[in-house]
């Protein structure tokens, strides 16, 4: 009897163990990034080569074309998006879409920021909308054509912004914080859509036509 009586009270504490095992660590999202400088790591269509996100989103990076200021972007966060948890503990954004989700904030017109002298365009996203912890894609379009997309996600202890261009680039950031948002476009980002680059002008339609 007492052996039976041990035998039972080692099997309950044996499936006790079971039931509070401590939680795996799932890992952190890959944070997809598709420009000039960076081709989609999610696949998909190729990244627009007259299109380049800006510190502090990701590090300077290097480029050859003519600034083209004549144009009018949107500016979309879109999410939370769907994320798949790969076996080795990486967390993918399921889509290579530029949006991946519903709309959370837009800006467009004169709401984003065009410097010619600096050869940018900006804007100041106030995160504060964003779920901490869930993954969003930046997502830059002009005349309904998708110029390129990042990844980020609001973090109760990720970085400060603004940060300095040399450090690394801004993936996670304090949630509630203002996020600044810079870009290039150059010439020639959208003329590839008719085939050709040769002799195609890109700039902005007046009134007047």
């Amino acid at each position: 009897m007492k052996r039976t009586g041990l035998f039972v009270i080692g099997a309950v504490l044996l499936v006790a163990c079971q039931d509070s095992q401590i939680p795996v660590d799932v890992g952190q999202p890959s944070f997809a990034v598709s420009d000039g400088a960076h081709p989609s790591t999610i696949g998909g269509e190729p990244a627009n080569a007259h299109f380049f996100f800006l510190p502090p989103l990701v590090p300077s990076p290097s480029f050859s074309g003519v600034f083209n200021a004549q144009l009018r972007p949107i500016v979309q966060i879109s999410g939370p998006a769907l994320v798949d948890t790969l076996p080795d503990g990486t967390r993918d954004v399921l889509s290579d879409a530029c949006l991946v989700g519903p709309v959370v904030v837009s800006f467009e017109g004169d709401e984003i920021s065009v410097s010619d002298s600096n050869q940018i365009y900006s804007v100041g996203f106030d995160t504060d909308p964003l779920v901490v912890g869930e993954v969003y894609r930046i997502c830059v379009s002009a005349s309904g054509t998708a110029l390129g997309y990042r990844d980020i996600q609001p973090d109760a202890n990720g970085a400060d912004v603004p940060r300095n261009p040399e450090q690394l680039p801004i993936l996670q950031f304090n949630g509630g914080s203002n996020l600044p948002i810079k870009f290039r476009i150059e010439k020639g980002v959208l003329c590839g859509l008719f085939g050709a680059s040769e002799n195609c002008t890109e700039a902005i339609i007046g009134g007047d036509g």
